[in-house]
């Protein structure tokens, strides 16, 4: 499975899901939303330093403007946007290896 494969990959369709209710669909996207942003978070801690870190959770973790958390993700996470869509595209790369390995 090429990269451009693995982009246009359909989890939902994947796992079979393509025709269940939205309410299970809904679930199951906000589950792999948060595994993804999981990786994001770590992915950004271990380029902070400890200082930088505590910040990074304060923002992120309090009821900071979202201005705040922009601010801080400019100044020290420039490339944010991409981290997401390199952290999903491993998400759904990994995910289509073990289907693949599955069949």
């Amino acid at each position: 499975m090429n990269i451009k494969d693995v982009a246009q990959l359909n989890i939902i369709a994947a796992f079979g899901l393509k025709n269940a209710p939205p309410e299970t669909q809904r679930e199951f996207l906000e589950d792999t939303v948060s595994t993804i942003l999981d990786r994001v978070v770590e992915k950004i801690k271990e380029r902070l330093n400890y200082q930088e870190r505590q910040e990074f959770t304060r923002v992120c973790r309090t009821d900071a403007p979202e201005t705040e958390r922009v601010a801080f993700l400019n100044a020290h996470v420039p490339d944010f946007e991409d981290l997401i869509i390199q952290e999903t595209l491993i998400f759904k790369k990994d995910f289509a290896e073990r289907l693949n390995a599955s069949t």
